[in-house]
C-alpha cells in the first residue's frame, strides 16, 4: 500500500504545529541555537532526504520556524490516527536540531 499524499501531509503539519507550539515562549537559553547549529542540521536532513528542504530561519529565537520543500519518507505506511501521530513525533524528533528542542 502506497502512503497517502494527503496522510503525508498531514505529518507534515503536525511537525509545523508542534514547532509552531514553542513559537510562543521565551526559549531558555539551552533551548536557543544559531544559525551555525540551524544549517548543520539541515544538511543532516538533507543528506538522509533530499537536498531540496530549506528552513525560514527565525532570529528572534536562533532556530527554524520551518522546515520544507521536499519529500521525507515515513517510517512505515500508518493505519491509523494513532499511527499519524507516532510518525508527526518522529519527525519532530528528527528536526529537533533545527527547531532547538532538546
Amino acid at each position: 500500500m502506497s502512503p497517502n499524499p494527503l496522510r503525508s501531509s498531514f505529518v507534515l503539519l503536525g511537525c509545523a504545529l508542534a514547532s509552531s507550539a514553542f513559537a510562543g515562549e521565551d526559549p531558555a537559553p539551552t533551548r536557543r541555537s544559531d544559525a551555525a547549529q540551524v544549517t548543520s542540521s539541515l544538511e543532516q536532513w538533507r543528506d538522509q532526504h533530499g537536498s531540496n528542504w530549506q528552513t525560514v530561519y527565525d532570529k528572534s529565537t536562533g532556530t527554524a520556524r520551518f522546515v520544507f520543500g521536499g519529500r521525507a519518507k515515513a517510517l512505515f505506511a500508518p493505519k491509523s490516527d494513532a499511527d499519524f501521530f507516532v510518525l508527526a513525533r518522529a519527525a519532530v524528533l528528527q528536526t529537533r536540531g533545527m527547531h532547538g528542542l532538546d
